[in-house]
């Protein structure tokens, strides 16, 4: 009961599959059957879902047909299978998609080569105790946080650079074969 109030807070409901045409348990068991099994969605985004359905395992072996291969009286999960469709839609500009051989510079690391002094000396451990002095101190909203954080990659990334022996490497991304997607 207390689910439902937490999710009316934050604009969000429970999807469970049943319905009129797949009006099934989400749980079967020899102890009874129940719903147990939820999805979250936010209200604003509940017409992008679809197509909601629970399925039995035993529904699923029979569609597979492979009933001689698990044997059901073993090995049969107690829950269902909860599916559903969802439709996204993202904006797309042609800032957003990735060139093809787009060249990066990063920097490689040895690290076998750390030495003993790395993260240990009076500046460093300084400036990690003024930033959680920051963090203790601010109103630990979001944007301070964040602030914080990347003072915090900044610093490691400078003592790194500074301490450990590395080298520039240019990494050449080939998404042509990738759908636009780069790794």
């Amino acid at each position: 009961m207390y689910l439902q109030f937490i999710l009316a807070d934050i604009n969000c409901c429970m999807l469970n599959g049943r319905n009129n045409s797949h009006n099934d348990y989400t749980y079967v068991s020899t102890r009874g059957l129940s719903v147990v099994d939820y999805c979250i969605v936010p209200y604003e985004m509940l017409k992008s879902f679809d197509m909601f359905e629970v399925r039995r395992v035993s529904a699923l072996i029979e569609d597979v047909d492979i009933i001689g291969i698990v044997d059901p009286t073993r090995c049969m999960p107690d829950h269902s299978l909860l599916s559903w469709s969802m439709h996204l839609s993202f904006p797309v500009g042609q800032n957003n998609v990735p060139k093809a051989n787009a060249a990066s510079l990063k920097t490689k690391y040895d690290l076998g080569k750390i030495p003993d002094d790395w993260l240990r000396n009076e500046s460093f451990t300084s400036e990690i105790d003024r930033m959680l002095c920051i963090i203790e101190e601010s109103e630990a909203n979001q944007c301070d946080i964040d602030k914080t954080n990347e003072s915090f990659v900044n610093s490691i990334k400078s003592e790194m650079s500074e301490k450990i022996p590395n080298v520039p490497v240019i990494s050449i991304a080939d998404t042509r074969n990738l759908g636009g997607v780069q790794n």
